[in-house]
């Protein structure tokens, strides 16, 4: 074999691309990528905040990730945060830039917090607090099973629970009323959904 070809599909616009690669390509794209990681792996290396962040275990205590968010910010006129004022071409060129990195940031933010509060600690000025979740129901066999038994005692025919798949446990409870819900309680897993708040 004398060449390699990759070749990305992209089947929504019926395009292909091709990479022809020879083994002397395949080795010199090898020998740059080791001189690349021996630069990174050097204690003097610097950081580099990007896209590639999303990767980065450390990217919450990141030096370069905060001198890319608070470099943007400071391209923001100190009026413009607070009165309705037109930014550059320019300036919003950067900051669209900063915004995936900004994503990111506040993603290993939170996921760092919500760890402090799984372990039982605190943040200072800041709590979390557990909001109602919809419920899903954890046999969908099982649970038509026994709402349509109990909305026959309960002489309910007039209420179909089964459409092409099985309604909601919310749409239950609208279409019957709240005698069912101990029924429901006994058949929904419920998924907590924690929001961040200041206090």
């Amino acid at each position: 074999m004398t060449r390699w070809a990759l070749v990305p599909l992209r089947p929504w616009i019926y395009l292909t691309a091709e990479a022809v690669y020879t083994p002397a390509d395949i080795d010199d794209i090898t020998e740059a990528l080791v001189r690349l990681r021996q630069r990174c792996e050097r204690p003097d290396a610097p950081f580099v905040a990007g896209p590639h962040c999303q990767h980065c275990e450390a990217l919450g205590v990141c030096s370069a990730a905060e001198k890319e968010v608070a470099d943007a910010m400071a391209l923001v006129p100190t009026d413009a945060r607070t009165q309705t004022r037109s930014l550059g071409p320019h300036t919003l060129s950067r900051l669209l830039s900063c915004m995936r990195l900004l994503r990111m940031l506040e993603d290993e933010v939170r996921r760092q917090a919500h760890a402090v509060w799984d372990k039982g600690g605190e943040i200072p000025g800041w709590r979390r607090v557990r909001t109602r979740a919809p419920r899903r129901w954890r046999d969908e066999g099982e649970a038509r099973a026994k709402l349509e038994q109990w909305l026959q005692a309960a002489g309910r025919q007039d209420v179909q629970v089964v459409r092409e798949v099985l309604i909601s446990p919310h749409e239950v409870e609208q279409a019957v009323g709240k005698d069912i819900s101990p029924l429901i309680e006994t058949l929904t897993d419920t998924i907590p959904i924690w929001r961040i708040i200041g206090e």
